[in-house]
């Protein structure tokens, strides 16, 4: 089914399907990749659905169960990310290279030294498969990664552990609108904050804590989705493009993090300096696109949000029950009155206008 709560089932059943949902579907694009990269790609997306879904409802479900669980779908993310990190480097350089070509108001002069320094930074890049120890965060020493077999193993280990896990969890009989107020209020909270923290002087870590809660709020309006969908859809539009924006500009941050870790003498001095000078240019013009949305998605208080996505939940879940109210009423008399057709028959009476048969 589809990533989104059903307007007739419970909170219980539909966390339930949509974790199971999501486990599966990483388990089933690592068990036989015929493309190692889309399937690892897809595969992550699934843990970072399965995750915000589970961040939706944490607030209502049992806290240890539900650490545990999360610990496993994290893990599983990070072991992934290992072999994606090259990928994204390399595809970081291109399109820094293209975006050099495009801008034509560098002189000459200034350009030359730019591509020369991002042309010896693929070279090295592509030679040494160099990733830094701590993952994509850009810090620790440049060390290579498992092989991607041993990768896929133990991702697979970890995913039958969270399927087991999902199973076990406990989840609170109770309507959607009830149980995702506190879940929701906390993770919208939590996006305005850090774009409101993002307009002041700030670290590139936190722009990237930023990202995460934007994604984490569009599958939020993706779960949510079928209570108003041109509403929610809306939402979720601008809080992908916002994560879009962020993530391009944590690609860039981590590449600066590796021109730093470059040992001396790879680049020249000079083209180092103007390729971390054109990044952060890069980087500015990102952040500003991620503001500009932002303050139309943060526009309204968590408290005041919140209240009208539950009110909305709320009609919905009441509409739902009055249509399987009226449903079952309808199905009842169906059956009622052809009961007393069949009583009729069996008693020789005919309908009215009908002739008896010869």
């Amino acid at each position: 089914m589809a990533y989104s709560y059903q307007t007739n089932e419970t909170v219980e059943t539909g966390t339930r399907r949509i974790l199971s949902e999501q486990v599966a579907r990483a388990s089933n694009h690592l068990s036989a990749p015929t493309d190692l990269e889309t399937s690892v790609h897809e595969a992550r997306k699934a843990m970072k659905r399965a995750r915000a879904a589970l961040r939706l409802v944490g607030p209502v479900i049992n806290p240890k169960k539900a650490l545990k669980l999360d610990a496993q779908l994290c893990g599983v993310g990070r072991l992934l990310s290992q072999t994606r990190d090259f990928d994204v480097m390399v595809a970081t350089l291109g399109n820094l290279d293209k975006a050099v070509a495009d801008r034509r108001v560098l002189p000459r002069v200034a350009r030359q030294p730019i591509q020369s320094a991002l042309a010896k930074t693929i070279s090295y890049v592509r030679e040494t498969s160099m990733l830094p120890a701590g993952g994509a965060t850009g810090r620790g020493s440049a060390e290579p990664g498992p092989a991607p077999a041993d990768v896929l193993t133990h991702a697979l280990e970890r995913l039958a552990i969270a399927r087991r896990l999902v199973d076990d969890i406990e989840l609170p009989q109770t309507s959607i609108a009830v149980a995702i107020r506190p879940g929701l209020k906390k993770t919208y909270k939590a996006g305005r904050h850090c774009k409101n923290r993002a307009e002041q002087p700030t670290r590139d870590e936190d722009w990237h804590t930023w990202r995460k809660h934007t994604q984490a709020h569009w599958r939020h309006m993706a779960l949510l989705r079928k209570a108003w969908p041109d509403w929610f859809l809306a939402r979720l539009s601008v809080a992908r493009q916002i994560s879009q924006y962020l993530g391009q500009d944590h690609d860039l941050y981590v590449l600066k993090c590796h021109l730093a870790a470059m040992p001396k003498g790879t680049l020249a001095a000079r083209g180092r300096k103007q390729l971390t000078a054109f990044i952060e240019i890069e980087q500015a013009a990102h952040r500003t696109h991620a503001l500009r949305l932002g303050h139309l998605l943060y526009a309204r208080s968590a408290k005041d949000f919140v209240g009208e996505v539950t009110a909305y939940w709320k009609q919905t879940e009441a509409i739902a029950q009055s249509m399987a109210t009226l449903k079952g009423a309808a199905s009842g008399n169906r059956a009622a009155s052809g009961k007393t057709a069949t009583n009729s028959r069996a008693n020789g009476l005919q309908p009215c206008g009908s002739q008896p048969s010869a």
